[in-house]
């Protein structure tokens, strides 16, 4: 007989307390991609705003008879979304294959249900101009690319925001972790200076390395920094490896205005990129997010893949991003807690 397959874990809403007969008792509501079949109708739970997205939550009676809690993103308005990040844009650009200029609203609303209806989740960015924005959708559990809208978002009297990009010259760190130590991720960027990308502190494979993430940033539809960029991982870095993508990547974005260089204050991040922007799972996740325990970091994002294994067991709750945009979103909010 056939069987439905679960949704896949992509993170957790911690401590959030229901109240039952009058007693509150507190309940963490496992982040799934989709609705999980068997949600109880007779015990009402909050919503969530994350981003973005509404995420529903339900409980759910395991095999062991035990209760679970459990998240899912909720179906959004189109019309609303497309208000809230486009809200006095007249004409679009779409793609999903093959680009349409010049649309008008009602045909992005169309553009939006339709791929909303088939499960995609989404964000969006400004880009360079201040005033030109990108949503970005793509299908959940492998974050494969559905789609995008842009459009000019009219100034309004308010100035144009302040550039988030880091001075000239200055460095933007992060972290992430061995078995051993936690390791810092420092990106610097010169915009004016001759286009380089380079990577140091690590004694082998850095060539490798360099073309992967640049590979995953530009191919996962992410502007890559003019100029000279380079990223340095230390102290004392003496076994390489894949699991500093993340870290890597998401300082140079933030070197280069893509997030806040605020938002990696204090977060460790562990994770390999694939070449289309995929976080892919690493080794032993569980001994690199107890040493940045260990450490005194409570911030720790892994891949998505590794999040039961990572999430065992260990005081620190992770967040799973299964694409690098992803990650860029939960730093984005780890940034406003």
């Amino acid at each position: 007989m056939a069987t439905t397959a679960r949704p896949t874990r992509i993170g957790v809403i911690a401590d959030a307390v229901l109240t039952e007969s009058g007693n509150p008792y507190n309940l963490k509501f496992a982040v799934l991609d989709a609705q999980p079949a068997g949600v109880l109708d007779d015990l009402p739970t909050p919503n969530y705003v994350v981003g973005n997205a509404l995420y529903r939550t339900g409980v759910i009676v395991d095999t062991d008879g035990r209760g679970r809690g459990v998240a899912w993103p909720a179906l959004p308005c189109a019309e609303s979304l497309l208000a809230t990040v486009f809200p006095n844009t007249s004409q679009f650009e779409l793609y999903d294959g093959e680009p349409r200029k010049n649309c008008s609203r009602t045909e992005a609303v169309g553009f939006l249900r339709r791929l909303l209806t088939a499960g995609v989740t989404h964000h969006w960015r400004t880009l360079s101009d201040w005033d030109t924005r990108e949503m970005r959708l793509a299908y959940p559990g492998d974050g494969m690319f559905a789609g995008r809208i842009r459009g000019i978002v009219k100034p309004t009297d308010d100035p144009a925001p302040a550039p988030r990009e880091a001075a000239e010259g200055s460095a933007v760190a992060t972290y992430t972790a061995t078995a051993d130590r936690v390791l810092t991720v420092t990106a610097t960027r010169s915009p004016e200076a001759s286009p380089s990308f380079s990577i140091g502190g690590l004694p082998a494979y850095a060539a490798e390395t360099r073309d992967r993430i640049r590979a995953a940033i530009t191919n996962a539809g992410h502007t890559w920094p003019t100029g000279k960029n380079a990223v340095y991982v230390g102290p004392n870095c003496t076994a390489p490896s894949p699991a500093f993508d993340l870290a890597a990547a998401c300082a140079v974005l933030a070197a280069g205005g893509s997030i806040d260089p605020a938002a990696l204050k204090g977060v460790v991040l562990i994770g390999e990129l694939g070449l289309d922007g995929r976080v892919l799972p690493v080794a032993d996740v569980t001994a690199l997010v107890q040493t940045a325990q260990a450490a005194g970091y409570r911030k720790v994002i892994v891949p998505a893949a590794n999040f039961d294994e990572a999430s065992r067991n260990i005081d620190v709750t992770p967040v799973g991003a299964n694409t690098l945009g992803a990650a860029l979103d939960f730093l984005e909010e780890m940034a406003k807690a």
